[in-house]
């Protein structure tokens, strides 16, 4: 078993060290752009917000405006088990597991697995994606970019915003359904 870990340990680094020499600066200044604290996060609150937001313009009084909150939620969620989860697992961030890789900006003191970035990323996506079926392109997609500019700026190994990701869709997942069984369909739908 320990042999098939470090094969995948292996596998693991030598991704992460192709997409990092695909570092090109234009691309990294939009990279540096999608890792920003408030892209993983508040964007995807704010645009809950506002789809909320018209929800209430067009509905009738007492109508509860469900995504902005499930959507926060979610980040929080998913900023707390990724946060919890890191010591549990004290993977050290690519520059100092892997010679071949170098980072881009500063490192966080964290460990690298899971993501945070990717785990409250995808929370955030998948919550709004099932909220609003409309959205759920362009909000995965923005998902899988902030997943992407991690590893391309030498913040994680590719499976480090895998995991996060498949650990943030199912906490948005979650959260979701879970209202929806505990809150009156008619209450929850109006707004979503």
């Amino acid at each position: 078993m320990q042999a098939v870990a470090r094969h995948l340990s292996g596998l693991d680094g030598s991704f992460s060290e192709e997409i990092t020499d695909l570092r090109w600066w234009p691309l990294t200044h939009a990279m540096e752009w999608l890792s920003a604290w408030w892209v993983k996060g508040p964007l995807f609150v704010l645009v809950a917000l506002a789809c909320d937001l018209v929800v209430v313009r067009r509905a009738a009084r007492g109508t509860v405006p469900w995504t902005a909150a499930l959507t926060l939620g979610a980040v929080l969620l998913g900023s707390l088990v990724s946060t919890l989860a890191k010591p549990l697992f004290d993977r050290p961030r690519p520059p100092f597991g892997d010679a071949g890789i170098s980072a881009i900006g500063a490192l966080p003191s964290s460990a690298s697995f899971p993501s945070g970035h990717a785990t409250t990323a995808f929370a955030a996506a998948t919550a709004l994606a099932l909220l609003r079926p409309r959205l759920r392109l362009l909000a995965l997609g923005v998902a899988t970019c902030v997943a992407l500019s991690r590893v391309y700026l030498g913040m994680h190994y590719a499976g480090d915003v895998t995991a996060g990701a498949l650990l943030g869709a199912g906490i948005g997942a979650a959260l979701v359904l879970a209202t929806r069984r505990l809150v009156p369909a008619a209450s929850l739908r109006a707004s979503t």
